[in-house]
C-alpha cells in the first residue's frame, strides 16, 4: 500500500487507473523522476486491464505511460535513464504529447514505438526513423 505522505509530487487522483493495483514502488519511482526532472509529469495511464501489448507491465500495475512537460522526448528518455529506477523504458515520439513508457519489470528492456505503432529495438535505426 502506498504511503501518500511519502509522495511529494503525485496524489491518488492522478490517472493511475485502479490505484490500489499500482505497485507502490512505481509511484515512488515516478516521484523520484519528477524530483530529478524539476518539471511536472503527466501520467497518461498506469494500471490497465486491457489495451496494451501481450504481457504488458500495465496489467501488473508496474508501468506508466507519461510525458514530462516542457522536455523533448530524447531529454525525457535521458533523465529516465539517469534516474535509474526503471528497468523498462519505451520511447514514444509519435504520441500527440511525445513521452515514455516506464516500468519496474525484473529484466531490463528498451524499445521505441514508431509512427505506425510498431515496437522496435531502441537503436540508431529507430532514432533516425523518428527524426
Amino acid at each position: 500500500m502506498v504511503d501518500w505522505k511519502k509522495v511529494k509530487h503525485f496524489d491518488k487522483n492522478e490517472n493511475w487507473g485502479d490505484v490500489s493495483r499500482v505497485d507502490p514502488f512505481l509511484i515512488y519511482s515516478l516521484d523520484v523522476l519528477r524530483e530529478m526532472a524539476g518539471r511536472p509529469i503527466i501520467i497518461h495511464c498506469a494500471y490497465k486491464k486491457s489495451g496494451h501489448s501481450n504481457n504488458s507491465q500495465h496489467y501488473h500495475g508496474k508501468a506508466a505511460d507519461i510525458h514530462i512537460k516542457g522536455l523533448n522526448v530524447v531529454d525525457q528518455y535521458l533523465i529516465a535513464e539517469k534516474c535509474g529506477m526503471f528497468n523498462g523504458i519505451g520511447v514514444y515520439p509519435f504520441w500527440s504529447s511525445p513521452g515514455l513508457h516506464v516500468d519496474i519489470r525484473q529484466t531490463p528492456a528498451r524499445c521505441g514505438r514508431n509512427a505506425a505503432g510498431v515496437y522496435m529495438p531502441l537503436d540508431s535505426k529507430f532514432i533516425y526513423s523518428a527524426l
